[in-house]
């Protein structure tokens, strides 16, 4: 059935082709027939101009489709390739990018943390803008994120997560999904501290180091990753 449905495919192109060979010498055909009723109305430079202008174009289409025809299937490996490589190279850098804001977050957490949940004004306004850039990104960010949960391989007790009431049960598997929103899914600093005031500093600090560690894997997947 493949076989049939890949030579109904080969004759279709081949008889677009052959469609698109015509159509240009029906039309200069015909442009070539016009021109020469006016003939004896046009001066004589005019006229060879034009004649060549209207040959000239159809021998290039004719050449490009000669070459689409040869080149075909190269031209078209080609291009699938160049759009492969873009759309990889943009996973990387979007990665790079998480991995950055999140170490930038992830710091301004640990200062909030260490000063007893007294923030300044400048860190809730540094806090709210990485909130908005992740919830802006987090659609292009999770399609390969989930890519990457389903195909990493798990290290050794990564699954022993504790008890359910843990920060880490929470963030890893409650949120298995995206882990980081944990963080930055809430309004501001003050509704973070909400939801951490009770947590020792040190199990933040620890959930927050094994999020790093992960998108530094990532990280690496994406420059791996086809």
């Amino acid at each position: 059935m493949g076989v049939m449905t890949d030579r109904k495919d080969s004759w279709s192109q081949l008889l677009a082709l052959l469609l698109q060979a015509i159509v240009p010498l029906v039309v200069a055909g015909g442009a070539t027939g016009i021109l020469s009723a006016f003939k004896e109305n046009l001066p004589q430079s005019f006229y060879v101009i034009f004649l060549y202008v209207i040959w000239g174009v159809v021998i290039a289409m004719l050449i490009w489709l000669v070459l689409r025809l040869i080149l075909g299937d190269w031209l078209n490996k080609l291009r699938v390739s160049i759009t492969n490589h873009r759309q990889h190279r943009a996973r990387q850098i979007l990665a790079e990018q998480w991995r950055d804001k999140w170490l930038e977050l992830w710091q301004l957490i640990a200062r909030v943390v260490e000063a007893d949940w007294q923030p300044t004004d400048e860190q809730k306004d540094n806090y709210f803008k990485r909130r908005v850039w992740f919830i802006k990104n987090r659609a292009k960010f999770l399609w390969t994120w989930h890519d990457f949960n389903r195909q990493r391989t798990v290290a050794a007790h990564e699954d022993e997560f504790g008890s359910t009431a843990s920060l880490k049960w929470q963030v890893f598997r409650e949120n298995y999904k995206d882990p980081f929103s944990y963080f930055y899914e809430p309004l501001g600093i003050e509704d973070l501290e909400y939801i951490l005031r009770n947590r020792q500093e040190d199990e933040i600090r620890r959930v927050l180091i094994k999020l790093e560690e992960l998108m530094d894997e990532f990280v690496e997947w994406t420059r791996l990753y086809r």
